[in-house]
């Protein structure tokens, strides 16, 4: 039993494709096999069912060539492409052979299903069309012209005289022939309307088995989208839209583009903790007394406040000295940067292990805590330094009174002794907590935040200063229940209110009476925010996503659902308090 003939898929081109094919001049790289030099072109339409006519990039004029279609590899439509060559299209083709265009082209699939795939076809390698255009030279003969490998037309000398048809009356060999120029175009033009309406009708204007244009399978690239959206823009200047929310009304103008009047800038002049010279300290004790200015307004308190709770609770110890205070803080801080657990920071642990451990020597030598203070001694500072915040007169009025102090230094310090950018930046940070045996682990709250790398725990919104980085201030999140009697939360809402606290209470006294400007996300961007901050002579920019009462997202989505990134829309408008506004849609992508 003979085994089937194998076959092999017959790649399809289409039309303006980048391709390139090894049918340049043979070229010398040194080995025994000849090799064709590799031109690139572009494909200008199907002849057969498995060839295609390209054109070749070359000098002084491209190349055109029938090329099978398994010889030609699909390339990047940039690829090798001369910036003065303009890509071909059938237009470009020469007279004689744009003449004969509808002659060559073939039905490339016959009696077939339509949902069938064309059928496979005897394989045609790369060599294959390298040893036929070589076939002449490998002879001794002289190497092909490739102007010359073009199909010559039939040579009408060696084709037999066709019998006159009576229904063609050009023909040759007719006799009527002879009949008047005009006579003989009208008898034409009727002999061919009447094929014409005896054939159905093609919808696309092709042939059959003509392939797709160059005007039909162009597609717009990425500046003729933006041309085309940013004219879409342009249309709809001076377009009106007004907002609903509630009892209040809100109109907003297409327009061009906008230009601030003036634009709030820093002043020149430094940044950072005021009046401390690092030249009045050791060099290697800056980081501390930074450190401590930055963490304490008055350290040396701090410590009396500790050994005050270490009296209270009974214990029969020594209190701590002010330098027993600082080594603990600096045993806190250097903890972090070893990768054991604490107790094994410590040479000597208070805990008895029965069970013997080898003792292993390392490269790396141990850190030995104990060397500064014991493990005993460093658990009982652990135990006492969170007394150090507590508040007691406001046991009764404040859920946080033992830590809110805490926060309350921290902003006093940012607000009085460091100047920072009049720009904020507004977000929120977390403090991880898991709680064991109860709900909340000891703490008044604990929020759950999915979108944070440590979502359950305390959550802070914060302003931070952009030039330096520093976090100018933080306020807790006490729950719902706990940020009703904050200042502005009543009457604008716990966004705008807490927006309008980490602006305000950042602002150093001195800088009350000038402008300032905060920058937020989604959370801290509404409309009712931007036009409260802008009613106390400062700025906002903030996104708008989730707050979006009065303001013209749904319009601003229309306007940009088909643009491509880099293109945008801006309208003005005026809030019901009378402060101007700016709307800008901007699609990233």
């Amino acid at each position: 039993m003979s085994e089937p003939p194998r076959t092999t898929r017959v790649k399809i081109l289409q039309p303006q494709t980048r391709v390139s094919g090894a049918v340049g001049e043979f070229i010398d790289d040194g080995s025994k096999r000849r090799k064709r030099r590799r031109l690139y072109g572009i494909v200008l339409q199907a002849t057969s069912r498995n060839r295609y006519m390209v054109s070749f990039d070359a000098t002084p004029a491209p190349i055109v060539l029938e090329v099978a279609s398994n010889s030609l590899r699909v390339e990047h439509i940039a690829a090798a492409l001369p910036p003065d060559v303009p890509i071909p299209s059938v237009a470009n083709l020469p007279m004689h052979l744009q003449e004969n265009t509808q002659e060559m082209i073939v039905e490339a699939v016959q009696d077939q299903e339509e949902e069938e795939h064309l059928p496979e076809f005897p394989p045609e390698s790369e060599d294959a069309d390298e040893e036929e255009l070589g076939r002449s030279e490998e002879s001794g003969g002289e190497p092909p012209n490739l102007q010359n490998l073009m199909p010559e037309p039939p040579n009408l000398q060696n084709l037999m005289p066709e019998p006159p048809n009576p229904q063609n009356p050009m023909h040759p060999n007719n006799e009527n022939n002879n009949l008047h120029p005009e006579a003989a175009a009208e008898a034409l033009d009727g002999d061919q309307n009447a094929d014409a309406a005896a054939q159905p009708q093609d919808t696309d204007g092709r042939m059959p088995g003509q392939l797709p244009t160059q005007t039909e399978t162009t597609t717009l690239d990425y500046a003729n989208l933006k041309r085309l959206a940013k004219e879409k823009i342009r249309g709809l200047l001076d377009t009106e839209v007004t907002c609903k929310s509630g009892n209040n009304t809100m109109k907003w103008k297409v327009i061009s583009d906008h230009e601030p009047e003036s634009v709030l800038q820093d002043e020149v002049r430094t940044f950072g903790l005021i009046n401390f010279n690092i030249k009045e300290y050791e060099q290697d004790e800056i980081l501390c007394h930074l450190f401590l200015k930055l963490t304490f307004l008055k350290w040396k308190e701090k410590v009396d406040l500790f050994n005050a709770a270490y009296k209270k609770s009974g214990l029969k110890g020594r209190t701590f000295t002010r330098q027993e205070f600082l080594t603990g803080l600096g045993l806190l801080i250097a903890a972090a940067e070893f990768s054991q657990n604490g107790k094994e920071l410590f040479r000597k642990g208070d805990q008895k292990d029965d069970n013997e451990k080898e003792n292993w020597s390392s490269l790396v030598p141990h850190p030995g805590f104990d060397s500064y203070m014991s493990y005993s001694r460093f658990k009982e500072f652990r135990r006492f330094l969170p007394e150090i915040w507590v508040d007691e007169s406001m046991k009764e009025t404040d859920p946080w009174y033992k830590f809110s102090t805490a926060i309350d230094e921290f902003n006093t310090i940012r607000r009085t002794l460091l100047r920072f950018s009049r720009w904020k930046v507004a977000d929120e940070s977390m403090s991880a907590w898991r709680p064991r045996t109860t709900a909340l682990g000891g703490l008044p709250n604990i929020s759950f935040v999915v979108r944070k790398p440590e979502p359950l725990g305390t959550e802070f919104k914060t302003s931070a200063c952009p030039v330096t980085g520093v976090m100018t201030m933080m306020e807790i999140q006490r729950g719902k229940e706990g940020m009703k009697e904050k200042r502005y939360n009543r009457e604008l809402g716990a966004t705008t209110g807490c927006t309008l606290r980490l602006l305000e209470d950042s602002i150093p006294a001195d800088e009350q009476d000038q402008a300032h400007g905060i920058r937020g996300d989604a959370w801290f961007g509404s409309v009712r925010t931007a036009s409260e901050v802008g009613a106390r002579g400062h700025e906002g920019v903030f996104q708008v996503k989730q707050y979006s009462a009065l303001y013209p997202k749904d319009f601003i989505s229309k306007a940009l659902e088909d643009a491509p990134g880099g293109v945008s829309i801006v309208l003005d408008g005026m809030a019901p308090n009378g402060v101007p506004l700016i709307a800008l849609g901007y699609r990233y992508r």
